[in-house]
């Protein structure tokens, strides 16, 4: 019986472990305090959430930052046809000549303020916040 006893054991281990309800909960989701994540990740996580969180963003970040080259890139092979097809079609060209504005002519006129100061020592600081005048005059 002392013998037979650890090949009982190993045979149920074998059978337990290759349960398949067991594999079934291993490749599902884990829930946790932090979200929901699944179970590859946080496996790759040493079942820490907050790092499985950490690598979460690093892979979107990561994703993002792969479709903006791939945009920037396409936007590249773009601009290359549309030279290329401009060089065979010169008559599509728009000259690049930039025609100079006519100068400003300075006004004879100077422009009244809208409000009259009775006082000349008002600055204006005071003039556009009457609060913070109001503040200075009593300090």
């Amino acid at each position: 019986m002392k013998r037979s006893t650890p090949l009982v054991l190993g045979f149920a281990l074998i059978v337990i472990t290759a349960n398949p309800a067991l594999a079934q909960r291993r490749s599902g989701n884990v829930n946790t305090p932090y979200g929901q994540f699944n179970a590859a990740e946080m496996a790759q996580a040493g079942g820490n959430p907050l790092m499985a969180q950490e690598m979460r963003e690093q892979k979107q970040m990561m994703q993002y930052q792969q479709q903006l080259f791939k945009e920037q890139q396409q936007s590249m092979k773009d601009e290359a046809k549309r030279q290329e097809y401009l060089k065979k079609h010169p008559e599509l060209v728009r000259p690049q000549t930039l025609t100079p504005r006519p100068a400003k002519k300075a006004s004879k006129t100077t422009k009244k303020s809208k409000t009259p100061t009775t006082d000349a020592s008002t600055s204006k600081v005071e003039k556009a916040d009457p609060a913070a005048a109001k503040v200075k005059k009593a300090g």
